[in-house]
């Protein structure tokens, strides 16, 4: 290092995102402004909304950047291979094949000779979906000095590295009648990025999801939204954990809050005269995002319940009478989780919204699950093993799952979204049905009876009336392996399936809480 001798020029320094966009110094002068996204929604008649109010309250809420502390720092082993023009890469990631497609392209090796493997990681949040500069200089130097190469980032360097998320700020208008009826929204949200927007899954989508869900889960239908996403030097930040929900959320039950304050009604009442009905699904939200089945009042009604919700207000106006302040807080909240491919694909991002699983019956009645959802310590692997084993009739101890490796699952696009069981699940019980109804169809042909005449439970073919087992599991994989000679001359036998899910109705599924 004593013989690199740098020379470097600073420059203007902007880090304070009103200053960002104002635009006196700009980041990437070839861009003429600091402005990375921006998007403006307008139901119209909000100004009419507003004028005909009793109430209008308005706040600005500032958020600070932050970012998820893993268990397992990033991490990334590379190891080409000259000889076969191969890369191996053990990843800490949650999404392997997005990482295969990006080594492969940008490294110049054909996508089937790059296969990215992430055994279980430590802790991911968000944190480790995204391509990290450090990261493809791995790669990059494996390939050139043709050796492995290794980098584990340590808690110091994930300070400094990982992404961030979150910094935000926001002003919120709310306008609504006397009696409590919410009439409109007015939002203008500004967010900060870094210098960069991160590819490939770009820094826009936080604030983008900010403005469709502000407004949460209310029946107005009323609603405008202006959104800046700028440049700032600062560390980058992308999608983190429930990507914008907690900024929506909070601008929404923070004005929610102060309005009904400011009418002097109760803040859970507020909320019910304002919640969507349960019975009014499917529901076009003003922002444009449709909502299926949801249950806010019975939400509502269930938590104040369990909070004896009364007795607690009684009792804070007992103690705030000797000086006591004791706050109750109330949020409802819309989750948006297992995105379509109207998220990334529409834009062109090469990110898969579908995932796969393969379940093959072993000769020895064991059942190995192969599916494309990683495993980042939120229990994947055990989800799959439940749904296959009640899928195909065995029980969870002749389950083995093997998830996060290109060469041998289907393709898919990981885990991210809470997209591991309402995707990644969907597809294992959809090759568990199928490799089922093969296993029934083999059964009946050894039996020489009728398929609808057996089921499969406990490890072995029964008679579907009387539960009388009729043939181990292992003995129907020993014939279809071994002997299938003794089966019938047109018959094949398939113990390998599988099967891709890919949600399309709506463009999220949806919870609320």
């Amino acid at each position: 290092m004593q013989l690199i001798e740098a020379e470097w020029q600073e420059l203007p320094v902007v880090v304070d995102m009103d200053e960002a966009l104002a635009g006196k110094n700009v980041i990437h002068p070839e861009l003429g402004d600091n402005i990375c996204f921006k998007r403006e929604h307008d139901t119209g008649g909000v100004d009419d909304a507003f004028a005909r109010a009793d109430v209008v309250v308005e706040e600005t809420f500032h958020f600070g950047r932050h970012t998820g502390v893993c268990l397992e720092g990033r991490a990334i082993l590379a190891d080409y291979n000259a000889a076969e023009h191969s890369l191996t890469v053990y990843h800490a990631t949650q999404a392997p094949h997005m990482m295969q497609d990006i080594f492969s392209r940008h490294l110049n090796i054909p996508e089937a000779n790059v296969r990215v493997i992430a055994k279980d990681v430590g802790g991911s949040f968000g944190i480790k979906v995204h391509v990290y500069a450090d990261e493809m200089a791995t790669a990059a130097i494996s390939v050139m000095l043709r050796r492995p190469v290794k980098f584990v980032a340590d808690r110091l360097e994930s300070f400094l590295s990982d992404i961030h998320a979150r910094e935000h700020k926001a002003r919120v208008r709310l306008a609504c009648t006397k009696d409590g009826e919410i009439l409109a929204f007015d939002l203008d949200d500004l967010t900060a990025i870094g210098p960069y927007s991160v590819y490939p899954r770009t820094s826009g989508i936080e604030g983008n999801q900010v403005v469709n869900l502000t407004g949460g889960p209310y029946k107005h239908q009323k609603y405008r939204a202006r959104m800046h996403v700028v440049f700032t030097n600062k560390n980058v930040t992308r999608q983190y954990r429930a990507v914008g929900h907690p900024i929506a959320v909070a601008l929404t039950e923070g004005i929610v809050d102060i309005a009904a304050q400011k009418l002097g009604m109760d803040p859970a009442e507020f909320r019910r005269r304002n919640l969507i009905g349960d019975d009014a699904y499917p529901y076009t939200f003003p922002s444009g995002i449709k909502f299926e089945k949801l249950s806010h009042h019975q939400t509502l009604d269930k938590l104040l319940h369990l909070m004896h919700y009364a007795e607690l207000r009684q009792e804070q106006a007992e103690l705030r009478k000797k000086h006591v302040y004791r706050g109750i807080g109330l949020a409802a909240m819309i989750e948006v989780t297992n995105p379509s491919p109207a998220f990334y694909g529409v834009g062109g991002a090469r990110i898969s919204a579908q995932d796969g699983a393969t379940l093959r019956l072993e000769p020895t009645g064991m059942l190995t699950v192969l599916c494309s959802v990683t495993e980042q310590g939120q229990g994947t692997e055990a989800i799959f093993a439940q749904i296959a084993a009640s899928a195909v009739g065995v029980s969870i101890d002749k389950v083995k799952v093997i998830t996060g490796d290109t060469g041998v699952t289907p393709y898919g696009g990981g885990t991210w979204a809470s997209r591991g069981a309402g995707i990644g699940g969907e597809a294992v019980l959809l090759a568990g049905r199928a490799l089922r109804s093969n296993m029934l169809d083999i059964a009946a042909a050894i039996l020489k009876t009728e398929k609808a005449e057996l089921d499969i439970a406990g490890n072995a073919v029964v008679h579907k009336l009387t539960t009388e087992r009729k043939l181990e599991l292992a003995e129907l994989g020993r014939v279809a392996y071994f002997r299938p000679d003794t089966l019938p001359l047109d018959f094949q036998a398939e113990l390998t399936v599988t099967r891709h899910y890919t949600p399309r109705q709506y463009g999220f599924t949806f919870t609320n809480g």
